[in-house]
């Protein structure tokens, strides 16, 4: 971690990369709490349309992957995009009570 502070640092002062990661930054607390969740709700649809999951490395393994990325992705955006502001405001009372 100590090796790539200097480079991180330096690359971090652009606007154009810092305000993502702050953006993010924001709502990272309901990103880690609910980012599994989101993976479960597609893995319950997946199966509950009578497909199963590719347990071995086939060539169909490797094709569902950009699938198994994107679409717990698209949930994590709908779940973030309602708890976000349930964080924000939780984090604004507990700044108003010190």
């Amino acid at each position: 971690m100590a090796l790539i502070t200097p480079t991180a640092a330096r690359v971090l002062r652009r606007p154009r990369l810092w305000k993502p990661l702050v953006a993010l930054n924001a709502v990272a607390i309901t990103v880690f709490l609910w980012h599994m969740t989101a993976y479960l709700i597609v893995v319950t649809i997946f199966e509950g349309l009578g497909r199963r999951l590719q347990t071995e490395p086939s060539t169909d393994w490797w094709a569902q992957r950009w699938f198994w990325l994107l679409a717990p992705l698209a949930v994590l955006v709908v779940v973030v995009a309602v708890f976000a502001p349930v964080e924000r405001m939780s984090r604004r009372s507990s700044r108003r009570s010190h």
